[in-house]
């Protein structure tokens, strides 16, 4: 899974946000936390395809995530996250790619990228912002389609 931003990938975020409202079934509200105050909804859309800037074409899903959460003042604030994926979503796995997957994946790259501020400072740092870099995690498989992973 990446992290799929609004800015990343203009048209595989068009796509999805044309597919998802064409497929209003592929939603779910989920609550999480101690009493139940995290309260996320998911939409996703599959087999969007997608060619990279090395001409290489891919089929992927998107799913997104909207978390409704209090914050320290006990204020309602809600955060989007939304990746892009080669595995197919549904009602079973969607909140376990977003929450277990996409955001794990997350939190560890984001330790890691502190670890290495902290140890050897910005200016060692290597910084990157283009879109083949944005999309360089996707594998593409022969013969396979999401979800036979």
């Amino acid at each position: 899974m990446i992290v799929l931003a609004d800015e990343d990938l203009p048209s595989l975020n068009e796509e999805f946000d044309a597919l998802s409202e064409l497929q209003p079934e592929n939603r779910l509200t989920w609550r999480t936390g101690k009493e139940a105050q995290i309260k996320q909804v998911f939409r996703w859309a599959d087999d969007i395809a997608y060619v990279d800037s090395e001409k290489k074409e891919h089929l992927l899903s998107v799913v997104e995530c909207l978390e409704t959460k209090p914050d320290q003042e006990g204020q309602k604030k809600t955060t989007k996250f939304k990746w892009g994926t080669n595995c197919h979503v549904s009602f079973k796995n969607a909140t376990n790619l977003s929450n277990d997957g996409g955001r794990m994946r997350w939190k560890i790259e984001n330790e890691g990228f502190n670890v290495q501020k902290k140890e050897e400072g910005y200016k060692d740092m290597k910084w990157t912002s283009t879109e083949k870099s944005s999309i360089f995690n996707i594998k593409s498989k022969q013969n396979e389609t999401p979800g036979q992973n």
